[in-house]
C-alpha cells in the first residue's frame, strides 16, 4: 500500500505540470495566471477562490 501525499492548498497555473521527458505524465496548461485557493473544508464540502 502506497501512503497519499497531502494536497496543496493552493494550485497556481504558471507551474509546470507536464515535462518532455515523461509526457503521458502530467498536464501542459496555459499559463494564464489563474490561481485557485482552498479557503475551507469541510467533509467533502469546500469553499474556494479562483482569482486571475
Amino acid at each position: 500500500m502506497v501512503a497519499g501525499a497531502d494536497g496543496v492548498r493552493v494550485f497556481d497555473d504558471r507551474n509546470n505540470f507536464w515535462s518532455a521527458e515523461v509526457p503521458s505524465y502530467g498536464v501542459k496548461v496555459p499559463h494564464a495566471g489563474v490561481t485557485i485557493k482552498v479557503l475551507t473544508q469541510t467533509g467533502t464540502s469546500m469553499w474556494i477562490l479562483v482569482s486571475r
